[in-house]
């Protein structure tokens, strides 16, 4: 077996038959796709019962944990050389698949590919990266210690090694319900060397509803996106070994202050926000000198 391909499911039955045709349909005898369902109540799991009976399709029934749970409860399973992820609402490009598996030849360490972000008021935007292949893993970092612009957040366009998830027990950590992607992705970079990105277009990325975690208030929002970013530089600045000192604070200090902005900018819509996280963002700015 050659690729898993997981979806995690929770009360998505409008949109899944799309998402998982759109992966079944490319699929062949080296490609299994495994659908964890995390405890759904509104018929997703009576329409999965149509899936079953597929060839190299597996689903799993959980407890309601979390899609964290259930992207884990599919790794555990998993026979692939190589495991990704999508989520239940997205779908798969037409020709992913002839296009992406001949790269898995170079069994590379990691593959990051681009996605089209289509939101829920009609605009899509595309995310897309320049074909690169690194040598190491600290070129990897080195470059986007100066650009910043590749990708890495999301477990959703990306091939892993599985025997190196395996082998370092890395996991989604269930504890958080925003930003484990990264912890993940932040985990693997570390125990890798070679990477490549592409200019493979994935999926559709479809932001459907206003109820996505980027739009709900969010207690301690600040506290978490600023231990994501201590995260973020730990991992990267410890990777890095071709940056200079003023490209090393340059990111450090570009990055926190990108998560300022965000925060501030959901102010408008969330006021208990402002509340709670403006005098931080304050205590912040003053103390380590964002300015």
């Amino acid at each position: 077996m050659i690729l898993s391909f997981i979806i995690p499911t929770y009360n998505c039955r409008e949109y899944l038959d799309e998402c998982l045709m759109s992966v079944i349909n490319g699929m062949n005898e080296d490609i299994e796709l495994i659908v964890a369902d995390d405890g759904s109540d509104d018929g997703t799991s009576k329409l999965l019962a149509n899936y079953k009976d597929i060839g190299n399709v597996k689903v799993i029934a959980l407890e309601h944990k979390g899609a964290s749970h259930a992207r884990n409860a599919g790794l555990d399973v998993a026979e692939g050389k190589y495991v990704t992820f999508m989520d239940c609402d997205d779908t798969l490009c037409t020709d992913f698949f002839q296009e992406s598996i001949p790269l898995i030849d170079k069994s590379l360490d990691l593959y990051i590919f681009g996605f089209v972000r289509r939101y829920y008021d009609g605009r899509s935007v595309v995310q897309s990266l320049d074909n690169m292949q690194y040598r190491d893993i600290s070129s990897f970092a080195d470059d986007f210690v100066r650009k910043g612009q590749m990708l890495i957040y999301s477990a959703c366009n990306k091939f892993y090694r599985r025997d190196i998830l395996d082998k370092h027990g890395i996991r989604f950590n269930e504890k958080y319900a925003f930003g484990e992607d990264r912890l993940f992705n932040y985990s693997y970079l570390k125990a890798i060397d070679k990477v490549m990105t592409s200019d493979i277009i994935m999926f559709n990325y479809n932001q459907r509803s206003l109820e996505s975690m980027s739009t709900k208030p969010v207690d301690g929002y600040f506290d978490l996106v600023k231990m994501l970013h201590n995260e973020k530089v730990k991992c990267f600045l410890e990777l890095s070994h071709g940056t200079t000192e003023v490209e090393r604070k340059a990111f450090v200090d570009f990055d926190m202050l990108n998560e300022i902005k965000m925060t501030i900018d959901r102010f408008e819509e969330h006021p208990d926000e402002r509340t709670e996280n403006l005098p931080k963002i304050i205590d912040t700015i003053y103390r380590e000198n964002y300015i």
